[in-house]
């Protein structure tokens, strides 16, 4: 279904203009990827708490600084 080139063209690379600022638009591609109704995925909430985690994680333990030109000075 997220791969149908009539609703997203170019299916296979990301744009973020497809869901723009919109919560129901991400609430729909939410639904799409992990289904909905009876069929739904019943690994949702574990993949979303692992994804949390891995997120928060990587935030408080890695320090995330501006890029470095030749000279070393930050960009």
């Amino acid at each position: 279904m997220l791969h149908e080139p009539k609703v997203y063209p170019d299916p296979t690379s990301f744009k973020s203009e497809r869901y723009p600022n919109s919560d129901a638009e991400m609430r729909n591609a939410h639904d799409l990827v992990f289904g909905f109704g009876r069929r739904s995925c019943p690994g949702v909430y574990f993949a979303e708490g692992t994804l949390f985690a891995i997120v928060s994680t990587v935030l408080a333990m890695v320090g995330i600084l501006p890029g470095l030109d030749a000279q070393g000075n930050e960009i």
